[in-house]
């Protein structure tokens, strides 16, 4: 069979836009990301309380920290864009021209089953949030450590949502940024993972950004490898992503 892939005029990362970005998958909850949004809910409910958690590969986001708020004492984001964490701090410092999150933390405090959050009740969640997230980390998955030795087995908690098959077209290095990211977890720690189906790309505009075109035996057999367990698989499809590149999502939590 031909290599899709291979035909596909990616763009480079130095035309990566984070505001493009968030302007077109993050104006409103999309259906990736109300599915991604109930497993991650779900898969932290299950969990012990923890010192703290990484979100890697966070991208301009902050809303699945949002979701870490009531699980972790500490949250580190990591990425590999500059341009992203910047997107991040300026959140942070509750900049005017910062991205709005608010309609996502509502959805995850209802998640959390407060039936009608209200304008304080958002308010005092991201405030939360903020205190919370302690630590910016620049970071490329391709480093054996890519957070350092120091933190190599550190995390009880790591999350990573279309992060290792978003920065590659090739499955065989999506497994080392999946290798190295999955490094982070501490023996008897928990991996959750979001990922893009079998998509050779994701668009941005008119901008096309590599896709490794993993499925869900690949994100069950990458994470055995990796020494997990008991793997909670979830695939949902997407149709209305399908002009961005993919038509299903997949979900996976396991433990260390």
């Amino acid at each position: 069979m031909p290599n899709t892939a291979s035909r596909i005029q990616y763009s480079p990362w130095t035309e990566w836009c984070a505001r493009d970005y968030l302007a077109e998958y993050y104006a409103e909850i999309m259906p990736d990301e109300q599915h991604a949004l109930s497993f991650l809910h779900e898969s932290l409910v299950r969990q012990p309380d923890a010192s703290v958690a990484l979100d890697y590969g966070c991208g301009p986001t902050v809303h699945h920290a949002v979701a870490l708020v009531p699980k972790a004492q500490e949250i580190y984001l990591a990425d590999y864009l500059p341009d992203n964490l910047a997107e991040v701090q300026r959140w942070l410092d509750g900049a005017q021209d910062a991205h709005d999150w608010t309609v996502f933390t509502r959805h995850i405090l209802q998640l959390e089953g407060v039936a009608a959050p209200s304008a304080a009740d958002v308010e005092e969640r991201e405030q939360e949030a903020r205190r919370r997230i302690t630590r910016l980390l620049c970071s490329d998955a391709g480093d054996d450590d890519p957070l350092g030795l120091d933190m190599r087995g550190y995390f009880p908690v790591v999350t990573t949502h279309y992060c290792a098959e978003g920065a590659t077209s090739s499955k065989e290095t999506w497994r080392v940024y999946m290798r190295n990211i999955a490094s982070l977890v501490r023996p008897g720690g928990t991996l959750i993972v979001s990922a893009c189906g079998a998509a050779d790309y994701y668009a941005v505009g008119h901008r096309l950004f590599p896709c490794a075109g993993v499925n869900p035996n690949d994100i069950v057999s990458c994470l055995e490898e990796n020494g997990f367990m008991d793997v909670d698989l979830r695939v949902r499809r997407v149709p209305d992503h399908s002009a961005q590149g993919y038509g299903s999502v997949i979900f996976a939590c396991a433990t260390k």
